[in-house]
């Protein structure tokens, strides 16, 4: 039980911090074009 939920929590964690570097990235080049 564990270490399944571990691994999801892993994957989840992995996801999101892709998901926000990508939010990050996005903005930065929107401020680009803007700017």
């Amino acid at each position: 039980m564990m270490s399944a939920f571990s691994q999801i929590e892993r994957a989840l964690v992995k996801a999101g911090s892709k998901l926000l570097l990508n939010a990050i990235q996005q903005s930065v080049i929107q401020k680009q074009a803007a700017g």
